[in-house]
């Protein structure tokens, strides 16, 4: 098993009072049934879940550190990136400290089953942890010696920023049977050129946004951009500047995938791999759900 995390301050678990200091964790708690153990969470993590109960701390990027001492937590769930200076801070206390490392979709998966541990290794969360995990696995095999296609990742426009190949999105990418642009760096996120990305000429762009005639999704917390990218919808990527010279604009094969689905390192994460496989690969995604519908029909019998 990949292990992209640490734990510190392990005297008060398992937890019974969690503070979540990223989306991805608040989705992971749910996914886990744990969501009644919450007590704190950050503004960001609103957005997605019915938290009206719990007390916010701060911002993503910016944790409220006495609010959170305050709510007097057994565990803490902290990004090493992102909030390593809070998390440096709050290991004085008595809580127990999780900081996840991200860099590969297994790690991620990883994390889940260890918080689980954390939490008491619940028999439920253990079977959601083993059927997530073999999911993946079941895209894995089916693209085995499959040709990928060329994909760019949009993760803004201004300017251009995409992952490069320490990020676990660039991992899902990969995973989902496609072909990236050689960005072979430290920082996970990199900006590029648009005569790179040109060149690339990418047959598949996959963009944070919504899609055609949904609803407008709500802003998040801070954002002060005019439209930002997570708002738009592929007919606005392709009618944007440069875009619709692509191969990918031409063959209007321009998706967007919500955050939840892709640009959060939880769970949701393999609905997005599973999504994207699809739309690379149309072909094989018919043995994918068969194979998955069989997975699900002989659970049943043995249940049975």
């Amino acid at each position: 098993m990949i292990k992209e995390y640490q734990i510190y301050n392990e005297t008060r678990l398992p937890a019974k009072r969690i503070v979540s200091l990223a989306p991805s964790f608040t989705q992971t708690l749910f996914f886990l049934g744990l969501e009644d153990r919450i007590v704190g969470c950050t503004e960001n993590c609103l957005q997605n879940h019915d938290l009206k109960n719990v007390l916010t701390v701060g911002r993503f990027a910016s944790p409220d550190l006495a609010g959170i001492r305050e709510l007097n937590p057994d565990l803490i769930l902290g990004l090493d990136r992102v909030h390593s200076e809070a998390l440096t801070v709050l290991k004085q206390s008595k809580a127990g400290i999780f900081v996840q490392r991200i860099q590969t979709v297994f790690g991620i998966i990883g994390a889940i089953e260890a918080i689980n541990k954390l939490a008491g290794n619940s028999r439920e969360g253990a079977a959601k942890v083993r059927k997530l995990r073999k999911r993946l696995q079941r895209v894995c095999s089916r693209l085995q010696g499959v040709k990928p296609v060329r994909v760019y990742r949009m993760l803004s426009t201004e300017p251009l920023v995409t992952p490069s190949a320490a990020c676990y999105q660039y991992d899902a990418i990969h995973l989902a049977g496609g072909e990236q642009m050689q960005l072979d760096f430290a920082d996970p996120y990199t900006p590029v050129s648009p005569a790179d990305v040109f060149a690339f000429d990418p047959e598949f762009i996959v963009s944070c946004g919504q899609g055609e005639n949904q609803p407008a999704k709500p802003r998040c917390q801070g954002c002060k951009k005019e439209k930002p990218i997570c708002m738009r919808t592929p007919a606005d990527i392709i009618n944007a500047d440069g875009w619709n010279g692509t191969t990918a604009a031409r063959n209007g094969q321009v998706y967007t995938i919500g955050c939840e689905s892709l640009c959060y390192p939880g769970p949701g994460l393999i609905d997005g791999i599973e999504m994207m496989a699809g739309l690379f690969h149309p072909d094989l995604q018919a043995g994918i759900a068969a194979e998955e519908d069989a997975q699900e029909e002989q659970t049943v019998q043995i249940k049975i």
